[in-house]
């Protein structure tokens, strides 16, 4: 045991659940290299703009703050379904 504490992102009053879907889908991004970090400043990739736009969603790319990508994910509910499917596809 390393004494660290593991929590899932819970936002409640949230509709259709409890798991807060804009900052887990933002912490996929993270983690699959979707989203590059620097400094305050939160950037999709190329690569993703590129294939929402392909799939009929405009995407602002670039952000300052983490608050302000999971509010702009929140949104934009298409945004978060392409993300979803496509997250689904790769694992």
């Amino acid at each position: 045991k390393t004494g660290q504490e593991v929590a899932i992102p819970v936002k409640y009053s949230q509709k259709g659940g409890a798991i807060w879907r804009e900052v887990e889908l933002y912490m996929l991004c993270l983690q699959w290299g979707m989203v590059k970090k620097s400094g305050a400043w939160f950037t999709f990739s190329d690569g993703l703009v590129k294939e929402a736009e392909e799939a009929g969603i405009k995407m602002t790319q670039k952000h300052q703050g983490e608050r302000k990508v999971w509010n702009y994910m929140s949104e934009n509910e298409d945004l978060l379904k392409f993300l979803e499917e496509k997250f689904s596809q790769l694992i």
